[in-house]
């Protein structure tokens, strides 16, 4: 089991566009990175790649 730390040099608060490339840069950089994200986790299929069927069925991207 791989154990949790319990400080990082850097938090990145929501893994989504602003969040993500932050956080993949300071890795990437070495430093040390936590991101937290409180959404659930969207399933992707093909509709997901759909802009068509995202406008009309309303998913979440």
């Amino acid at each position: 089991m791989k154990t949790i730390k319990s400080s990082y040099e850097y938090v990145i608060i929501g893994s989504g566009f602003g969040g993500s490339f932050p956080a993949y840069e300071l890795a990437k950089a070495g430093k040390e990175v936590c991101i937290v994200e409180r959404g659930v986790w969207v399933t992707r299929d093909d509709t997901c790649w759909d802009e068509y069927a995202l406008h009309l069925q309303k998913k979440p991207l």
